[in-house]
């Protein structure tokens, strides 16, 4: 066989070899979701440095909407514990958290969050899915909330997009 038939034979293979293990790569998917909140548990405990300074732990339960309808997160349970440092007269604040979000087979993916408050209202932040039981062992996954909204003072909603990388 000539040399340009073998090198073209391993061109070929090299690239057969390449579709098959991108095939097999673990992809990518935007999801975009709605949490509707229910605030069970909150205590503070006033700092005392400075008028309305306080750091809170909590408990929110709740439901995740999928908003484009994939079966992602689309009806599960949701439940947050946290830690907040806020000003109750500034309005600005701090805090980060986990949630953990329950689909109908039980199965749960896990998750932080943390952000910022400005002018007595949650605007932004950064959240991290880390990992998951039964189907979702091994989930990955980044993303963004905002403006978490209060309806009254224990009901709440929050927006939030994330990349994920589902388990194989």
């Amino acid at each position: 066989m000539s040399r340009l038939k073998i090198l073209v034979l391993i061109a070929l293979f090299t690239f057969a070899v390449c579709l098959a293990v991108g095939a097999d790569a673990v992809a990518g998917e935007k999801i975009k979701c709605w949490t509707g909140k229910y605030l069970t548990k909150f205590e503070a405990i006033e700092v005392g440095d400075e008028e309305g300074h306080a750091v809170a732990t909590y408990e929110i339960v709740g439901t995740v909407k999928n908003l484009e309808g994939k079966p992602l997160y689309d009806g599960w349970a949701y439940r947050e514990t946290g830690l907040l440092d806020t000003n109750s007269k500034t309005g600005v604040g701090s805090g980060h958290g986990y949630f953990v979000s329950t689909d109908k087979d039980g199965d749960m993916i896990y998750a932080t969050w943390e952000g910022k408050m400005t002018n007595g209202v949650w605007k932004s932040g950064t959240l991290r899915i880390s990992n998951g039981t039964g189907k979702y062992v091994g989930i990955k996954g980044r993303g963004t909330w905002w403006d978490s909204t209060y309806v009254t003072p224990k009901v709440s909603h929050c927006p939030w997009e994330a990349e994920v990388e589902l388990p194989r």
